[in-house]
């Protein structure tokens, strides 16, 4: 077993080289550019900051994940970048609201009035909802993860950090680029790309990507598999460069994406569902076979001219999604044909012991669509040799529709306390149309040729309205938990609100340039996440429905240095912050009355706080092996009182204080352990192995301070090892890549939720591994 500690230990020899740093996580096997008998750590270039720039010098905390290590470690879609930057949880139980956390700040809301608090971009063009996490992922240069609230740069306001996927962009070199690889589980990957000057002003760019894969999962009683993958993308883009002040880059992508779903486990079952547990995670009966369906489209126009007063940028975009979901989200199998009914239909629970079938069957179908227009404009421009600023404006308007219908039967063996004996129907029917406006102004001054001094503000408005339509047949009348404006309960209601809420964000940025090799830096930031509505909840009263959550204000402070040594052999780079955040939202699975189930109510925390520090160390010992690693040490608790009502286990029910928790979905720990060994094999053929180890530390799915939940909403720590082995020709025009990701098999939670008594589990992949074939013509 690995000891943490003794790896940090080995992680913190690097900070006697230096005094501050900040983590610049370049996982880049072209992170080294070779000499005669001498390498050394390459100057990776970032936009960041909006700007190009030296990784090195750039004065923020940006991970830099490079286009040959999305490659050889077979890293397909977002969620495997975001597990190789420490510091990250992601977790996903449908392909509507995947739920990403960092430093504390992120969202499981399932709402489509509610806001990312991680803010994902392609190209500078944000995505809205789910649209990055179901995309495929290829021919990209590198993905940017900037950590920390990004209230000044971004167009789009987000709270807790932004994940920028930045495409190869068409050139005048001609080149053609085909991919061919198979694996276990059926999977074949078909990639290809063609690049090259159209005429003297005109370079293209097209790629596309054929990606398939069997199912990881068993339907026992169907004999069909679950979690497979049939994923079709394609990549066109136009660079139009008349003269060398105009540039104008077009693009337009798509993806369709269908699926076998998410396949959900009773890991931990109630009283009433031990009979019928069921030992192997990915294989068990289940009612339903899960599916789901991911379409995705857009285009984007961006146009830059360097005239004589400046730089003006416009980025133009259009984006739609839809997303499909179907599964039995209770993970279990109900023979329906024995159950008597009564004459309407329902379940006659009064004729039968229900003790003898499961309690939860949960069928649950869910959809949304998604259509975003946004404009950007900037203009930057010096000033004197010292003084220099950039002043933009942003807008963004976004129309959606989300569904969900749910059919479940609850049959519990009733108690004095708890009577969940019943078969419902729920249904929710959400539409939301918001307006998106902010205007920014930075300016940077030199103090002197090394010092330099960043400040700038956005301020950011936001108009939302939206209409809900709930249904809920059976349990709502009998409990009384769907009543209309007039306070009557009924089977229906149709609700509709308003709100505006604006902000003021800040920023600044003081740096130092203190040798060519050494960068010392300290900055403050804010940003903002505008509120939304408990519109989701089908069992909610009319009055829960329209009632605004307050928007989520965050704010990081932040010292740190990047420095290189020993000629650029070794790279030591260390950081601390302290970010804090007023009315966190979070979702609570609260109790409204005794005699029924709880339902997920969407609350502000009031305040929140995560401190930490970053390390991250990348060295060439000797030549040929590049070596880097990344942790991230935090701690994050809820800093005011938030209280939580649950039963205990003589279903008597409880309030709690949660002030002084352990924030959710905020590992103490985290790291990332990389070597690439590169060795020449003859005069024709160079030969490359590669391991990587991850590991993120214990966590908490919620909130809660449950004492009855505490010991199993804890996500266990859990490491993983990928590795990759291949050659390429000299002349870089033949590859073959051999790669395996969780090699150990090891079970990683992804998604996680309670009811009645049984926790129902999501896991990421099992082991993978396959071989990739590359010619380059």
């Amino acid at each position: 077993m690995i000891k943490h500690g003794a790896v940090l230990k080995l992680l913190s020899i690097g900070v006697g080289f230096t005094a501050i740093s900040t983590p610049e996580f370049a996982l880049a096997q072209d992170a080294v550019t070779a000499a005669t008998g001498d390498q050394h750590l390459e100057e990776v270039v970032v936009t960041a900051r909006r700007r190009e720039e030296r990784l090195q010098s750039a004065p923020v905390t940006v991970d830099a994940v490079s286009a040959t290590q999305l490659v050889k470690s077979n890293m397909t879609e977002a969620s495997d970048v975001l597990k190789v930057v420490p510091g990250f949880t992601f977790n996903q139980s449908n392909p509507t609201q995947p739920e990403v956390f960092l430093r504390g700040m992120g969202s499981d809301i399932q709402s489509i009035t509610a806001d990312q608090a991680i803010g994902f971009f392609q190209d500078g063009v944000f995505l809205a909802r789910s649209q990055a996490e179901s995309m495929q992922m290829f021919d990209l240069d590198r993905v940017e993860v900037v950590k920390g609230p990004q209230g000044l740069e971004y167009g789009k306001n987000v709270a807790g950090g932004a994940v920028n996927f930045i495409p190869k962009r068409p050139t005048a070199d001609p080149e053609a680029i085909i991919t061919l690889g198979g694996g276990n589980y059926a999977s074949t990957d078909v990639t290809a790309i063609v690049n090259g000057p159209i005429n003297d002003e005109l370079n293209g760019r097209l790629s596309f990507a054929d990606r398939n894969h069997g199912g990881y999962d068993t339907n026992t009683l169907t004999g069909k598999h679950a979690e497979w993958q049939v994923a079709l993308s394609a990549r066109g883009q136009i660079d139009w460069k008349p003269n060398e002040d105009l540039d104008v880059l077009i693009g337009v992508d798509g993806t369709k994406n269908n699926g076998g779903g998410f396949w959900v486990y009773n890991a931990i079952p109630s009283r009433q569902d031990a009979p019928f547990y069921q030992p192997n995670p990915r294989a068990f009966p289940n009612n339903v076979n899960p599916r789901d369906t991911e379409e995705i489209a857009g285009g984007n126009v961006k146009v830059t001219w360097d005239s004589p007063f400046g730089v003006l940028t416009s980025l133009s975009a259009a984006r739609a999604a839809v997303f499909e979901n179907n599964a039995n989200e209770g993970g279990s199998y109900i023979n329906f044909a024995i159950l008597p009914h009564l004459p309407n239909g329902q379940i006659n629970f009064h004729a039968f012991n229900s003790g003898s079938i499961n309690d939860d069957y949960y069928q649950d179908d869910k959809g949304e669509r998604i259509t975003t227009l946004s404009q950007e404009l900037r203009f930057s421009s010096a000033l004197t040799d010292y003084l220099s600023f950039t002043v933009g404006v942003y807008g963004e308007y976004e129309s959606g529709r989300r569904h969900e219908l749910e059919n479940f039967v609850f049959s519990a063996t009733p108690t004095r306390f708890f009577n969940p004996s019943f078969a419902g129907q729920n249904y929710v029917l959400t539409g939301i149309k918001q307006e998106n406006y902010s205007a920014f102004l930075e300016a940077t001054y030199k103090i002197t040729d090394s010092i330099s001094l960043l400040a700038g503000v956005r301020r950011v408005e936001v108009h939302k309205s939206e209409n809900s339509f709930h249904s809920c047949m059976v349990i709502c009348q009998s409990f009384g938990l769907l009543t209309n404006q007039f306070g009557q309960t009924v089977t229906s209601f149709d609700a509709t609100a308003a709100k505006t809420w604006g902000a003021t964000t800040p920023s600044a940025t003081l740096s130092w340039q203190v040798t060519p090799e050494a960068l010392l830096y300290a900055l403050y930031s804010t940003g903002f996440k505008s509120g939304a509505w408990n519109d989701d909840n089908s069992s909610s009263t009319y009055a829960q429905a329209v009632k605004a959550y307050a928007p989520e204000h965050s704010e990081n402070w932040e010292i740190g240095a990047k420095t290189d040594w020993f000629d650029r052999r070794l790279r030591v780079n260390l950081s601390g912050f302290l970010s804090d955040y007023t009315n966190l939202q979070t979702q609570q699975f609260v109790v409204i009355t005794p005699n029924a189930p709880g339902s997920n109510v969407i609350a502000n925390a009031g305040s929140a706080q995560v401190k930490g520090v970053e390390l991250e160390l990348t060295a060439i010992p000797v030549e040929g092996l590049l070596l880097s690693a990344h942790a991230v040490n935090q701690i994050g608790r809820i800093t005011s009182d938030l209280f939580n009502r649950f039963l205990d286990a003589n279903f008597v029910p409880h309030t709690d204080n949660l002030n002084g928790t352990t924030l959710r979905r905020t590992p103490h720990i985290s790291y990332t352990v990389d070597a690439t060994y590169t060795h020449s094999i003859g005069q024709d053929w160079e030969g490359f192995v590669n391991a990587e180890y991850q590991y993120t530390g214990a966590y908490y799915f919620q909130n809660d301070k449950n004492p009855l939940l505490d010991p199993y909403t804890l996500a266990r720590g859990v490491g993983q090892i990928n590795a990759s082995i291949g050659m390429r020709s000299a002349d870089n025009d033949w590859e073959v890549t051999a790669w395996g990701r969780n090699l150990t098999d090891r079970l990683v939670i992804s998604g996680q939720t309670y009811i009645l008594g049984s926790f129902l589990n999501w896991y990421l992949p099992p082991r993978t591994y396959g071989v990739n074939v590359t010619k380059r013509f």
